[in-house]
Order: C-alpha cells, then sequence, then structure tokens
C-alpha cells in the first residue's frame, strides 16, 4: 500500500536571510499532510513502516511513539530494498520575500551488518539525477552540521544527520549555473531515503528515523513597483495577451490578474518564452500584477469579446 503524507511549511517574518525549519515527528492524523511524503512499496518491496517501534533494539521513537522504521515489529527482509520519498518547494515568492529550501535533519538508528545500503539522495531536477549527499558533499558545497555521518555501520544510540546546501541552493536561486553539475532548476527538491539489503538474514533491526527538519532561508527584499517592467499587447485584448518584458532577470517571473472586485482570476509562475498567455476571462476590466524578484509592474488589462 502507498501512504501519502504532505509536509505544511509555515512561513517566516524577518528581514536579511533567517532560518525556518519545519518539522515532522510522524504522528497521526496522516490525512492531514496528504501529497508530499510517499513510501515507495510500487517499484520496491518495501519494509518502511509509520508507527511505534516493538522491535529488540528498537523498543522506542525519539518522539513518542512514533518512527519511520524498516517494519515496526519485525527484522528487516533479505535481498529487499526500501524507499521513500519527499518532496519539497525549492523556493517560491511571497509577501516580498523569497522562501527557499537549504537543509536536512533527522535523528536516527542503524542495527545493520557489513552487507547493508544506506542512502540519503536528494534531485533537484524531478528525479532525473540523483546525488547522493555523502558521496559527493564537496562537487556541491554540502555543509555537515554535525559531523559527516557513517551510514555503513550500527549507531551506538540515537544519531544525528543534519546537512546543509546553502551555495548550491543560493547559486541555482540566482541562476548561477556554471559551478554545479545540477541546479535547483524545478519547483520542487526529492528527498530519497534508500535501505538495500542483502541476503544473509542476521535478524537486525534496520534503520530508524525520527523528528525530520526541513530547512528554509527566508531571504527579505523590498518590492519595488516599476511599471516600465514589461509591455502587454493587445490592449484591449481577447483571449490571448503577450507580456514583452522589456528588462532580463535572473529570477522566474509571476503573473497574478485580478478582477475589480479584487478576486484572482489567474496565475502563473510559468511564463512561456514567446510570452503570449491564454487567460480566456470575461470581458472587463482587470489588474495585472508582474513580480520578479525585488521588482513588479502592475497594468490596468481590458477584455473584449
Amino acid at each position: 500500500m502507498k501512504l501519502l503524507i504532505t509536509l505544511v511549511f509555515g512561513l517566516v517574518v524577518s528581514t536579511s536571510y533567517a532560518q525556518q525549519p519545519d518539522i515532522y515527528y510522524f504522528e497521526p492524523p496522516y490525512n492531514a499532510f496528504y501529497g508530499s511524503f510517499t513510501l515507495d512499496s510500487t517499484n520496491h518491496s518495501g519494509s518502511w513502516q509509520i508507527g511505534k517501534p516493538q522491535k529488540t533494539t528498537f523498543d522506542s521513537a525519539r518522539s513518542y511513539p512514533n518512527a519511520i522504521i524498516t517494519d515496526t515489529l519485525n527484522p528487516y527482509p533479505v535481498n529487499d530494498t526500501s524507499v521513500f520519498l519527499f518532496k519539497v518547494d525549492n523556493y517560491y515568492w511571497t509577501a516580498g520575500k523569497w522562501y527557499i529550501f537549504m537543509g536536512i535533519q533527522f535523528d536516527y538508528k542503524l542495527d545493520i551488518d557489513s552487507g547493508e545500503v544506506v542512502k540519503v539522495e536528494i534531485a533537484t531536477d524531478s528525479g532525473t539525477h540523483w546525488i547522493d549527499l555523502l558521496k559527493e558533499d564537496t562537487a556541491y558545497d554540502i555543509t555537515w552540521n554535525a559531523g559527516k555521518p557513517n551510514l555503513t555501520k550500527s549507531t551506538n544510540g540515537w544519531a544525528t544527520f543534519s546537512v546543509s546546501f546553502y551555495d548550491w541552493a543560493i547559486d541555482s536561486h540566482h541562476n548561477d549555473s556554471s559551478k554545479y553539475a545540477h541546479i535547483f532548476n524545478t519547483d520542487s527538491t526529492y528527498i530519497r531515503f534508500t535501505f538495500i539489503s542483502d541476503s544473509i538474514q542476521t535478524n537486525k533491526d534496520g534503520w530508524m528515523i525520527d523528528n525530520l527538519f526541513l530547512y528554509q532561508y527566508t531571504e527579505s527584499i523590498e518590492t519595488v513597483t516599476n511599471n516600465d517592467l514589461i509591455s502587454i499587447y493587445p490592449n484591449p485584448a481577447g483571449d490571448y495577451i503577450y507580456i514583452k518584458a522589456n528588462y532580463n532577470y535572473y529570477t522566474k517571473p509571476e503573473v497574478v490578474i485580478y478582477n475589480l472586485q479584487g478576486q484572482e482570476v489567474y496565475a502563473t509562475k510559468e511564463l512561456p518564452q514567446n510570452g503570449y498567455l491564454h487567460v480566456n476571462l470575461l470581458a472587463g476590466m482587470y489588474t495585472l500584477v508582474y513580480s520578479t524578484g525585488s521588482e513588479r509592474a502592475v497594468k490596468q488589462l481590458v477584455i473584449r469579446k
């Protein structure tokens, strides 16, 4: 069975850069978190379960009562690959600030033999390329906040996995794609946790994770209104409008259209390269807001049918 859980991200009000953690304790109700968390038992056999640990070594969670664990009752099976995924927003713009995903932290226990494989990877391009955080940390300027963990042997009690990829995320945010082989070039990053067992049954407990922190940094930027940013053709318009950007910006633009009652009737963060948008609005007068980084343009738009 596939279980999906959505993480709810909070906002931080701050200036300059501030750090905002979202914390997941693996406690119910799970249906309140639908959408961004996947126990992948479709593509793998899968031993990951969420619940109260009731095993020989793994007998309690870090935060009572639940954790995510390779089976809550039994030793992990042989020849098994178990995967779970998190989907996290890379960065988004709202209320004059950028919210940028920059790191993860979690508590964990390992009870394994030498033949098991334990990996934490991220993909910044919708899962096309997976980057092993432990093996590729130098290439991506990854910082280990609690020392680089060793996932090849059992732990003595709880350990901490705490990693920051600040430089990588910031350079991607500002469109500096020359420094890293892969950049944060989509709206979401995927975090993949993989446990692979060998063919020898040793009756060990496997891997247990609790208290997962997802770190975002908040970049506060004063928004300046500059109505010369864009030109709109035609105006009055029909179902289509053409937006011509008069300046080049590294940040992805966002277009929002409001009716006379102030209601949002159209929004997109995916402005086509040719500038044409199919707005399909009723005849009337509207306000179009074009935002790109620290500047925005506010234009009146008339639709005639």
